[in-house]
């Protein structure tokens, strides 16, 4: 799936500003991760649909390789970070990039490697969230690069911390009394 796609390939993010890894080292790195994820772990149902995706990637590697030393110099996050919406609710993610601003504070860049644009910024809200509360400092740009189609990430304006707060712990709550009447349908 796309999204799977998109999880083997940021493995191949080099995490040093100072470390410039060959193309054929990061094409390396990325059939490495693509390999641990075969599928139905990777969301795959067929050997074509994986194949598919992962010419796909490969395709998308060039220019992934040739502009990346355009972003602000990486910072280690933490791995799927949490913040505590409810008592019982946590609210997760795993940022694909977190970077340092030349003003100290960061920015965080999710790769995307589907075909269509992302029609909501929520994700990169959330992403923002995690960061602030578990590194300590404020995020002051959020992009979305399309890696099929663009040279550098794109911005997004970021909502308000605390409205997208109250967004989220609104719908933790919905959530949650759903689950506990046992109305709670996955999708």
């Amino acid at each position: 799936s796309e999204g799977s796609l998109h999880e083997r390939s940021s493995g191949a993010t080099p995490h040093r500003q100072d470390f410039k890894p060959s193309q054929d080292q990061t094409l390396a790195q990325f059939r490495h991760y693509w390999r641990n994820y075969r599928l139905k772990r990777g969301g795959f149902e067929s050997l074509e649909e994986e194949a598919s995706f992962g010419k796909r990637g490969v395709a998308m590697l060039p220019n992934f390789y040739q502009h990346y030393s355009q972003l602000d110099p990486y910072v280690p996050a933490v791995r799927f970070p949490k913040y505590n919406l409810l008592e019982d609710v946590i609210l997760t993610g795993n940022m694909d990039y977190v970077g340092r601003r030349p003003d100290g504070s960061f920015s965080v860049v999710d790769f995307k490697t589907g075909a269509k644009d992302e029609m909501s910024q929520l994700q990169l809200n959330i992403y923002a969230i995690l960061t602030e509360a578990n590194m300590g400092q404020e995020v002051t740009q959020a992009s979305f690069w399309y890696l099929d189609r663009d040279d550098l990430p794109k911005p997004v304006v970021l909502d308000p911390v605390a409205q997208t707060l109250d967004w989220l712990i609104k719908r933790a709550k919905e959530v949650k009394a759903a689950v506990l009447a046992k109305h709670w349908v996955c999708k």
